[in-house]
């Protein structure tokens, strides 16, 4: 592994005002019913009580362009999903590598990339936290430039948001890898328990000359994809290709708009130059839809005519395959 990565730690609930702790019986106005909530949910949170922060939060309704409520609301779903950042920090991201052709192998090994089966319940609960803050306030596609210009947020706000967002993206790349890419403990693709040494069944003559061109376990000779990918598996399949994109497009996206501070920090901020020069040698000559630009899960799933299979296979050859060695 490469020299660790030291994010900028920021605080992601800022401290509320002393009315939200005004004694019982004192009239509150709605504002200051919400900062009680709020700082009720966020002590629960600390403890781990994820349903009770959760019950505090409904008591106040929906308000989506609270910056603090959403990140609580978002928090409650990666309480759910067994999130840390302490532990994140802790025994993660020291070994975190961001080389091209690392990065991904480095996720995988995560202590917190353990996923049993395509349902896994705590990758669900982190994916649900994930669109909380990805699509803020109604927003109907995920974008930085999208919550930069939500009423009422400025670029501190964006921020706050998009650093939880960070962390919650590289614990489900994990996740996603470990798990599709068969990875084994230290995070190496296609040298775990199942019989898969790629993501995907490669037959589009543009993907499978990409993959060749990768040097990774993953060939058009030896061409396993994993069986939960698979074309012919459904809906389900699909939605699980579509995830591994616009995980990796967001992560690209909030990558080159976050500022990182230390010891090889250049590695995230350079990712998103290294995928648009791929995505641009590739589209010289074969097409890609929008696969490299989309970042909101259900346009990916929904609109086949531009993210059809070739398309997603065109990108996991430049992506998955290549940065997951």
């Amino acid at each position: 592994m490469g020299p660790p990565v030291r994010l900028v730690l920021q605080s992601l609930l800022r401290a509320l005002p002393a009315c939200a702790l005004c004694a019982a019986g004192c009239s509150k106005s709605p504002a200051e019913r919400a900062e009680a909530a709020l700082a009720e949910a966020n002590l629960m949170l600390t403890d781990g009580r994820c349903d009770d922060a959760q019950a505090a939060l409904d008591g106040v309704g929906d308000q989506a362009l609270n910056v603090d409520y959403v990140l609580a609301r978002a928090s409650v779903h990666a309480c759910r999903g067994g999130y840390s950042t302490t532990a994140l920090f802790a025994r993660d991201l020291p070994n975190m590598d961001t080389s091209e052709g690392a990065l991904v192998g480095s996720l995988a090994a995560f202590s917190s990339s353990d996923m049993e089966d395509a349902d896994d319940p705590s990758a669900g609960h982190l994916w649900s936290a994930l669109d909380v803050l990805l699509r803020p306030g109604g927003l109907a596609r995920s974008s930085h430039a999208g919550r930069l210009g939500l009423p009422g947020w400025g670029a501190a706000d964006v921020e706050r948001v998009e650093v939880l967002a960070l962390y919650l993206i590289l614990v489900q790349m994990g996740k996603f890898a470990a798990f599709y890419g068969n990875a084994d403990a230290d995070g190496a693709k296609g040298l775990g328990d199942g019989p898969s040494n790629c993501y995907l069944d490669y037959t589009d003559p543009a993907a499978m000359a990409a993959v060749d061109a990768g040097g990774t376990s993953c060939t058009s000779a030896a061409n396993t994809g994993h069986a939960a990918l698979d074309d012919g598996a459904g809906e389900d399949a699909r939605r699980g290709r579509c995830l591994g994109v616009v995980l990796f497009n967001n992560l690209l996206d909030i990558a080159g708009n976050l500022a990182f501070v230390g010891e090889n920090a250049d590695g995230l901020v350079s990712l998103p130059g290294a995928l648009s020069d791929a995505c641009s040698v590739l589209d010289e000559t074969q097409e890609l839809g929008l696969a490299c630009s989309t970042r909101t899960l259900e346009r990916c799933v929904d609109d086949a005519a531009n993210h059809g299979d070739v398309h997603l296979q065109r990108y996991y050859s430049v992506v998955y395959e290549s940065m997951h060695q």
